[in-house]
């Protein structure tokens, strides 16, 4: 799923640079939206079922999925945690930890993509190779990297549906920010 991620997520990486920055901004919010609609209202899994473990289903999840984590920027967590649990029977925490490994080969392949795709780009800040900036980056895997860390103890002390209800909140919110629908209701969130 790793490699299949990498592929998936240059090829994303690539067909974002081609989509103005106010539908991709649109489009994060409303896949994440509907993340946790999926989540929300999917049926429990069924307790004992064995999880998929087959090369075939992983790659034919993990190419598109790689695709839109490449087109919205983001790791894919939020869109292949619900595929696991629902649809290839993962428990939840598994699902979890799964989807952040997953993430290491999907950020790299669309790191690679921005990168290649922004080089030579006007109007980018200072200290950018292509279209990652390099402070940013900096500041924000340096506190991610601890943050990460506190959210993982935090996530082995909770049973599986508060940490399915967490994840569900996180989305909503961060759905509705990216959607413009807090800044069209006047909320400074």
């Amino acid at each position: 799923m790793g490699i299949a991620g990498f592929f998936g997520a240059l090829i994303g990486g690539y067909i974002a640079t081609l989509i103005p920055g106010t539908y991709l901004t649109a489009l994060f919010g409303l896949v994440i939206l509907l993340g946790a609609v999926r989540m929300f209202t999917a049926r429990p899994p069924v307790a004992g079922k064995e999880p998929v473990d087959d090369v075939v289903a992983f790659l034919l999840w993990k190419i598109p999925l790689g695709i839109l984590s490449g087109i919205i920027g983001i790791g894919g967590g939020v869109i292949l945690i619900p595929i696991l649990v629902f649809v290839m029977h993962f428990r939840m925490h598994a699902a979890v930890g799964t989807s952040t490994a997953l993430m290491i080969f999907t950020a790299l392949g669309e790191t690679i993509a921005y990168i290649i795709n922004g080089w030579g780009a006007v109007g980018l800040p200072a200290y950018s190779l292509g279209y990652v900036t390099l402070l940013q980056w900096a500041l924000l895997a340096g506190t991610s990297i601890i943050m990460a860390q506190a959210g993982v103890r935090a996530a082995h002390r909770l049973p599986a549906r508060q940490l399915k209800l967490v994840l569900i909140a996180v989305m909503v919110t961060m759905g509705l920010k990216m959607t413009g629908v807090f800044s069209l209701l006047g909320l400074p969130l």
